[in-house]
């Protein structure tokens, strides 16, 4: 958990507080403040919503974003009706077909949005945009005419089992919504935090159950576990639309960065460590030998006569050549910790834990491999190797003269072979 984590839920903590505080002092002070906080949220998520839309590849949460301005407005109009600023026939009957619809509309988006249907489809902002206000405006006069939607409460009555089913369902879609997030969900990084909104909507609605219809401490905690939903839905969408593509581009500098320090390390031929940067490595590794006191060797490699061959096949045979030995040393067999192109046809190879007989044997296996890339290229190429073996008193300097020293002493005896420093040397 980062500190940024900790900082929210310190904010929501401190918020939720506040609300009952605020709900002992003033109960319809509360309920005005606690809605319009999750409305201005619902707003909020919309507007994110909208001015990503252009930038962001997650089309879902624009499709959520969107509905979620309806959401805002069917909440208002379930707080204008509850704080009895318009005059609707059973005020308590219209509040809970507001809520139920609210919530259902919520509960079906988080599935959909989420589902595979949606992962492949681009959501139009202006069809959406009308879809939601039409349906909104449907749901409202359907509500207000009072005679077309199924009361779910009667004065004599209150609650009936219509309501209750309509409860049921909407707490049935929001698990399956969670459901689907949880098994399939790929495009929201933040995947829980989204589930845990959705788990406080449950919550929220499982105390809708237990209402009778007159205010008290169900109602309030209704009120207060539906504001820290669409707290962590605010999140999600923060995270999701503006931190994430910011972070994507800080990472892709990043990344890039990287890319073009190590472009400048390499050789652009064959692909090894240049002059400089082999240098710098046999530095690095003497300084920590110096704390591990490993064994570790150097190979000083030259290919033999390699003019001649430049002369005789062109200077484009001999660039595939170098690029080729290069391959192969990057495919080195042993405890390889560099190696790097010293300059012209001269390439320079640090062998971690390597004593004599191990390096003998990977000088072996590498004539080896340069018998299958001269039979590969169609020309007989040979390689003269120098060995130098670690010494406590040796710098990157000494060990280098010394390696350079034996690959002499190879070309020497007669080219095509390897030379090793001995004890006496």
């Amino acid at each position: 958990m980062t500190k940024k984590d900790i900082r929210s839920l310190l904010f929501i903590a401190s918020s939720v507080i506040v609300l009952v505080f605020s709900a002992i002092i003033n109960y319809y002070f509360f309920t005005v403040f606690a809605e319009l906080v999750s409305i201005f949220l619902a707003l909020m998520i919309f507007i994110i919503a909208f001015y990503s839309k252009e930038y962001t590849k997650d089309s879902n949460l624009l499709y959520v974003g969107i509905a979620y301005l309806s959401l805002a407005f069917l909440d208002f109009m379930h707080l204008v009706n509850d704080g009895g600023f318009i005059n609707l026939q059973n005020n308590l009957n219209a509040q809970g077909q507001l809520w139920i619809a609210a919530r259902a509309t919520e509960g079906f988006i988080l599935y959909y949005a989420f589902s595979k249907a949606s992962w492949k489809r681009r959501f139009n902002f202006n069809f959406l945009f009308v879809s939601f206000s039409i349906s909104t405006l449907v749901i409202l006069s359907l509500v207000m005419l009072n005679d077309y939607m199924p009361k779910i409460y009667t004065v004599e009555g209150g609650y009936n089992l219509y309501k209750y089913f309509l409860d049921f369902s909407i707490i049935a879609m929001f698990i399956v919504a969670i459901y689907t997030i949880y098994k399939n969900e790929k495009r929201v990084y933040n995947k829980t935090i989204l589930i845990i909104a959705i788990s406080f909507k449950i919550v929220a609605e499982i105390i809708f159950i237990f209402e009778t219809g007159n205010p008290g401490t169900l109602e309030a905690s209704r009120y207060i576990v539906k504001y820290v939903s669409f707290v962590f839905l605010f999140i999600v969408f923060v995270k999701e639309l503006l931190q994430r593509p910011f972070d994507n581009i800080f990472i892709a500098f990043q990344k890039k960065e990287i890319e073009l320090t190590e472009l400048t390390r390499r050789d652009s031929l064959t692909g090894l460590y240049n002059h400089s940067t082999s240098y710098e490595i046999i530095k690095e590794t003497i300084v920590k030998n110096k704390q591990q006191n490993r064994k570790f060797c150097l190979m000083m490699i030259d290919v033999d006569d390699f003019k001649c061959i430049n002369d005789k096949h062109g200077h484009v045979k001999g660039d595939e050549i170098l690029s080729e030995i290069g391959k192969m040393f990057l495919t080195c067999e042993g405890p390889i910790i560099m190696a790097g192109r010293y300059g012209g046809d001269e390439f320079i190879v640090l062998f971690d834990d390597c004593g004599s007989v191990q390096a003998k044997k990977i000088a072996s296996r590498i004539f080896e491999r340069m018998g299958e890339l001269s039979f590969k290229i169609g020309i007989n190429i040979t390689l003269s190797i120098g060995i130098s073996k670690y010494k406590s008193k040796f710098n990157a300097k000494d060990l280098v003269r010394s390696a350079d020293s034996q690959l002499y002493k190879a070309k020497s005896i007669g080219k095509n072979t390897y030379s090793i420093r001995t004890k006496s040397e």
